[in-house]
């Protein structure tokens, strides 16, 4: 990566506008540290590289933020669509704005130069994209972006206001604005593999519930409160059809009602024990 090209002042600045969690999550993601599925793999703590949104391609950065799966692409979508409109709103040479908006967008060219505007003739587009094609695609939403931008930026300002906006302020928030794409995709992707795990531990720990339900209704209703027995009644098949938290109320309902039996017989016998006592006949 031809590193003089880079924009290294704006990145530090962006960066120390962070908040600590934001800056640890940055410093993993720039550094390729994040738990993708080929890390994990790498790692032995998961059994494949495979992406756990989109099961055909193996997981690493360049795949985080290309990922196939309809929920990854409209979270894509609709980061990319407020980074429009903050340009928008920031009055960013319309060329800018569109040559950046449509290369993201491109799901198949990677190539800034292929969407300079036929309208646009500044040669200065020509520079700043092929650096920019040579920082690279992935590496712009990593907050790399060529110092040519804030160049074109900077005399775009000053064409249009008396006292131009600093445009180091502006550099700032377009980095702003590429962190929070890559941070979208991530949590996006977070909250599937998340999702998957709750199923698999709910899954897990209703398969253990029917285990200590049929042990149950093996054991039979003889020792429960009567007012209860009613719930052997049901056919003990339908039983994997209920729900998690419903096979925890029958298990918890069941186990105090045979608890209550039980200290309600230990008391009868105590009290037994002592009539016993005062009706025998002393000598």
């Amino acid at each position: 990566m031809p590193f003089d090209l880079i924009n290294w002042s704006a990145i530090e600045k962006t960066s120390n506008t962070l908040t600590n969690s934001r800056q640890i999550w940055l410093t993993k993601h720039i550094a390729r540290f994040r738990a993708t599925a080929s890390k994990m793999e790498t790692r032995d703590l998961w059994e494949t590289n495979k992406c756990p949104l989109y099961n055909l391609e193996k997981e690493d950065m360049y795949h985080l933020m290309t990922c196939p799966d309809c929920r990854a692409r409209e979270t894509y979508k609709k980061s990319l669509q407020k980074l429009d409109q903050y340009m928008q709103r920031s009055y960013i040479h319309p060329s800018i704005c569109s040559i950046i908006i449509e290369t993201l967008s491109d799901g198949n060219s990677k190539k800034f130069k292929r969407h300079i505007p036929s309208t646009e003739f500044d040669t200065a587009f020509i520079e700043a994209t092929t650096q920019q094609n040579q920082i690279g695609w992935l590496a712009l939403l990593n907050d790399h972006m060529t110092k040519k931008w804030s160049e074109i930026q900077s005399t775009h300002f000053q064409q249009m206001y008396h006292q131009p906006p600093s445009v180091h302020n502006w550099t700032k928030n377009i980095i702003l604005r590429l962190y929070d794409i890559s941070y979208n995709m991530w949590m996006n992707r977070n909250d599937v593999v998340h999702e998957k795990v709750e199923e698999n531990l709910n899954l897990k720990e209703s398969k253990n519930l029917e285990k200590q339900i049929l042990q149950i209704y093996n054991d039979g209703s003889s020792n429960v409160l009567e007012i209860y027995s009613y719930m052997f009644e049901d056919d003990v098949e339908l039983i994997p059809n209920r729900m998690v938290t419903e096979k925890k109320y029958w298990i918890e309902t069941i186990i105090t009602s045979k608890e209550c039996l039980k200290n309600r017989t230990n008391e009868m016998q105590n009290m037994n024990e002592i009539m016993k006592m005062f009706a025998t006949v002393p000598d």
